[in-house]
């Protein structure tokens, strides 16, 4: 898992708008999602769960909590007729 410090929000999403947030966080499995939630406990913080960044409006402030990003949650399977997605999977990319 990746953590990052005191990180701009605006280039993660689409109306490149948003403060910093102290604590940004990108777990790339299921087992990392819940590091990253010991992580937020530990420190006692408050959290945001952040997809896509699309249809998101973020104030200007500074966030002193942590954003978990799903974006590395990207991985697709498929097993005869059921295909499993993660939440970071991008919809053009599951259609296709």
């Amino acid at each position: 898992m990746t953590i990052k410090e005191n990180i701009p929000l605006a280039e993660y999403t689409t109306f490149k708008i948003g403060g910093a947030v102290k604590f940004f966080l990108e777990p790339k499995s299921i087992d990392e999602i819940f590091l990253a939630l010991e992580f937020i406990k530990e420190r006692d913080l408050q959290y945001f769960i952040l997809g896509g960044g699309s249809n998101v409006l973020i104030g200007s402030q500074f966030f002193d909590g942590a954003v978990i990003s799903t974006l590395k949650l990207n991985h697709i399977s498929q097993e005869q007729s059921c295909i499993r997605a993660e939440s970071g999977v991008i919809n053009s990319d599951l259609s296709s």
